[in-house]
């Protein structure tokens, strides 16, 4: 890759200046040699100078590179981020390239936040990392920064400059620089602030606690009795469905065998199969309200379902307990 792009360099440079063209040149051959012997890191500010007098997608991507070689990842993702933005201004191709290696880095980043509490009520407040005027949008935000020792300075009208000394470790992937209204500042990793609001070190979650042997003794005890009264009522419809049925069976067949002029000595078994079918009606509706007023555990389950049955129809309701 870093072949090509040493190629593609030169026409980088070719809308400079030629005194411009030929430092960053110099330079830029400079660093490319000392890489290629594996010394990065004096490689790195050759690489920097170059850019920084003729800025080209080819000199970010070898100052990316090298930079992700000597450990300065934030360094590295932005200039990466830098080449693609200039590779789709300029429409070259190495877009493609820039964008892949930037992505891959991003989630290997430290991160460090500088909280300050209320910033609305420190209007005079001047901050300074590593040496740059860090803007208000940047306070209590995310930033990229490399692993090693930091100095963030903060300044007011009429006060002497606090300087504060953080460091990132490689191994904490977001740290958190906690500056109070006296200036007096704490550095922690994002984990230890939640675990600090628990009032303890990590812990693992806990199940629930288990309930007492005499609750769930009780429980079940509770669930049977109320199971068995909706058994009894179901029992109930069952047999009230069933005698309705045979006494309306009973009445249409003494019915069909009387002949014109002859009485008919099962007239009774009309309304007497009516009781037993709202018998039955009134037993199932019974079931229902037990059922589902009843305590139940998990395994507990109902299905209600029509069924035909000789002189009407029914229904069947199926539990598991």
């Amino acid at each position: 890759m870093l072949a090509g792009v040493a190629v593609l360099s030169a026409a980088d440079a070719a809308a400079q200046a030629p005194d411009d063209n030929a430092r960053a040149e110099v330079a830029f051959n400079a660093g490319k040699k000392l890489r290629d012997s594996g010394r990065y890191a004096e490689a790195c500010p050759k690489f920097a100078e170059s850019e920084r007098i003729a800025r080209g997608v080819g000199v970010l991507l070898y100052l990316a590179d090298c930079y992700e070689h000597v450990g300065r990842l934030a360094s590295a993702w932005a200039k990466f981020r830098q080449a693609d933005d200039l590779a789709l201004q300029r429409r070259d191709s190495r877009a493609q390239l820039a964008h892949k290696r930037a992505d891959a880095l991003e989630p290997k980043v430290n991160r460090l936040t500088i909280a300050i509490a209320h910033p609305e009520s420190h209007a005079d407040w001047q901050l300074q990392l590593d040496g740059l005027a860090l803007p208000r949008d940047y306070w209590n935000a995310d930033m990229a920064t490399d692993p090693g020792d930091h100095v963030v300075t903060v300044s007011a009208a009429g006060q002497a400059a606090r300087t504060i000394h953080v460091r990132v470790d490689a191994a904490t992937p977001e740290s958190v620089l906690t500056v109070d209204e006296a200036g007096r500042s704490t550095t922690v990793a994002r984990a230890q602030i939640a675990d600090s609001q628990t009032g303890g070190g990590p812990t693992a979650p806990q199940p629930p606690p288990a309930p007492a042997p005499e609750a769930e003794q009780k429980t079940t005890s509770n669930a049977a009795t109320w199971h068995v009264a909706d058994g009894v009522l179901l029992g109930v419809t069952a047999v009230g469905l069933g005698v309705g049925t045979s006494l309306l069976a009973i009445k249409n067949q003494a019915a069909s065998n009387a002949g014109p002029g002859t009485s008919n000595d099962s007239s009774w078994a009309g309304p007497a199969s009516a009781v037993a079918f709202a018998a039955a009606g009134t037993a199932f509706a019974a079931a229902i309200v037990v059922y589902l007023a009843a305590p139940r555990d998990k395994g507990t389950g109902a299905i209600v379902a029509p069924v035909p049955m000789v002189g009407g129809g029914g229904a069947v309701l199926h539990t598991s307990f």
